[in-house]
C-alpha cells in the first residue's frame, strides 16, 4: 500500500412516501441535477460487488466496485440508447470518477436537502488518496520529505496538480490535503475566489448544517492574511469525542482564498 500510495434551501420529499431508503429515480435526479449545476447528490449502493465503469456500458474497464452502503456522489444522468440501465456518472467516496447503473443505487431523503446537496459537494471534491487524483489530469510530482513547521504529524508531501497531500508513512495514510495553486476547488470555493463577509457567513451556515462547528482558534491574522476555520467531532467507541475532521481557508489581505485545507484526524 506504502509503495502505491507514494508513486501515485430544502426540496420536496413527497417521492420518499415512509421508508429509510427510495429507489433512484432517474428522471428527479437530472430535473435536481440541472436545477443546481456543480451540487452532486449522494446516493447509496443497494448491493454487493457493483461495478463502476470507465464508460456506461457493460463492455467498459472497471475503475472499482463498491458494496452495500457505499456511498457515490451523482453528478449526471446518462441516457444510452439500446441501453438495459440507465447510467449515473459520479464520484466515489475515494475520489473514483466513474459510471454506475441506477438499479444498484438508493437514494435517503437527506440527500434532496440544502444540507446534503452542500456535503455531497464537499466530500466529492476531496480526495484523500493521490494515486487516484493522479489518475485523472495531473501527473504527481516527487515524494519529498516534509519541513512544513506546522505539520508535524505527516512525514512526506506530495504535489499533485493543485493538490498538496501530506503523508503519515507510518501509517500509510494521507493525514492533510492542502489546495494552494489555482484551478483547485471545493464544493464551488476556489483559490483565487474573493470570499467576502456574506460569502463566508453563506459558508459557515452550510457547514453548520452538516455538524461542523466554527474554530474560534483559527482567526490568526497578519498584514498578509488570515485563516478561517472549522472543525467537525465523532465518537470512538467508548464513547469518547475527539477531534475528526478540520477544514481551514487561508485569505489574504483583500479576502481572496490563497489556501484551502482539509485536514482528517485518528479517531482512537
Amino acid at each position: 500500500m506504502q509503495k502505491k500510495l507514494f508513486l501515485s434551501a430544502a426540496l420536496g420529499l413527497a417521492m420518499f412516501a415512509n421508508t429509510a431508503f427510495a429507489e433512484v429515480n432517474t428522471a428527479y435526479l437530472a430535473n435536481e441535477l440541472r436545477s443546481y449545476p456543480g451540487w452532486p447528490l449522494e446516493v447509496y449502493c443497494n448491493a454487493t460487488d457493483v461495478n463502476v465503469r470507465t464508460q456506461p456500458n457493460t463492455d467498459s474497464e472497471v475503475l472499482t466496485m463498491l458494496q452495500k452502503g457505499d456511498k457515490f456522489y451523482v453528478s449526471r444522468v446518462v441516457d444510452v440508447v439500446n441501453s438495459e440501465y440507465t447510467w449515473l456518472l459520479g464520484t466515489t467516496e475515494k475520489g473514483h470518477v466513474g459510471f454506475m447503473a441506477s438499479k444498484y443505487l438508493d437514494l435517503t431523503p437527506k440527500a434532496a436537502s440544502a444540507a446534503g446537496r452542500f456535503n455531497a459537494a464537499l466530500e466529492a471534491d476531496w480526495i484523500m488518496e493521490p494515486e487516484i487524483f493522479a489518475s485523472g489530469a495531473y501527473y504527481p510530482g516527487p515524494v519529498e520529505q516534509n519541513t512544513d513547521d506546522t505539520i508535524s504529524y505527516a512525514d512526506k508531501k506530495l504535489q499533485v496538480g493543485p493538490r498538496l497531500f501530506y503523508i503519515d508513512s507510518s501509517k500509510n495514510r494521507v493525514s492533510e490535503v492542502k489546495i494552494n495553486k489555482l484551478h483547485g476547488m471545493m464544493a464551488g470555493y476556489a483559490v483565487g475566489q474573493l470570499l467576502n463577509t456574506d460569502s463566508q457567513i453563506r459558508l459557515d451556515g452550510y457547514l453548520k448544517m452538516n455538524g461542523w462547528e466554527y474554530d474560534y482558534m483559527s482567526r490568526g491574522r497578519s498584514d498578509t492574511h488570515h485563516m478561517i476555520g472549522w472543525v467537525k467531532y465523532a465518537y470512538n467507541a467508548r464513547g469518547q469525542k475527539f477531534l475528526h475532521k478540520s477544514f481551514y481557508v487561508k485569505l489574504d489581505s483583500k479576502e481572496v482564498i490563497s489556501e484551502i485545507i482539509y485536514c482528517e484526524h485518528d479517531v482512537h
